[in-house]
């Protein structure tokens, strides 16, 4: 690795706010500035306000029941379940008018 080519680290540089706030840190400046810090942040110290812009869990909630009714019509209008072909309550092949028995392998037994 080569030498001369890393910065020199300083670890108790010290962080000054433009509030006023300053803080010991580890940096490769001696004396670096920031506009901003956990002092001056609304964040961080309790000023902020998170606020349901809109009503945004009621507009998420209004979605869910919409969709959940939507679904529960479809369910009604599509009528009662089919059974699947093979079961013993299948009915009879519309062509041929015989039994519809299935195996698992697909091919038809009489």
């Amino acid at each position: 690795m080569r030498t001369q080519i890393h910065p020199t680290f300083y670890e108790d540089a010290v962080v000054t706010c433009v509030c006023g706030n300053s803080f010991t840190t580890g940096s490769v400046r001696k004396e670096p500035t920031t506009e901003i810090c956990s002092a001056c942040h609304p964040s961080f110290n309790g000023q902020q306000r998170i606020v349901d812009t809109g009503g945004q869990a009621a507009r998420s909630n209004k979605r869910a029941a919409t969709v959940a009714a939507s679904s529960r019509a479809r369910e009604r209008a599509r009528g009662p379940p089919r059974t699947p072909p093979g079961s013993p309550r299948h009915p009879a092949h519309p062509a041929t008018g015989a039994d519809c028995l299935r195996t698992a392998g697909g091919t038809q037994t009489e």
